[in-house]
């Protein structure tokens, strides 16, 4: 949980329908409230995340499919439990 006045990094893929990290629309949007939300790029072909996205993630994912949820609920707890 983060407090005000904690920085909160949003890292995102690299993929074009994300928005660039300095929209300034965005920056705007994130100074409210006290909050200093930035956003970063995932560098392309991490090695390190790139074990992450093959490997981790899928097991999660192959993980919620047993479960078979049936709304949002059950799909969050499905992703915990997962």
């Amino acid at each position: 949980m983060c407090s005000r006045g904690s920085t909160i990094y949003i890292q995102q893929d690299n993929d074009r329908p994300h928005i660039k990290t300095l929209d300034e629309k965005f920056l705007e949007a994130t100074k409210t409230d006290g909050f200093d939300i930035r956003l970063t790029c995932q560098p392309p072909n991490n090695l390190e995340l790139n074990v992450l996205d093959l490997g981790y993630f899928r097991a999660i994912q192959s993980l919620q499919y047993q479960e078979a949820p049936r709304n949002i609920d059950e799909l969050v707890k499905a992703v915990e439990k997962s």
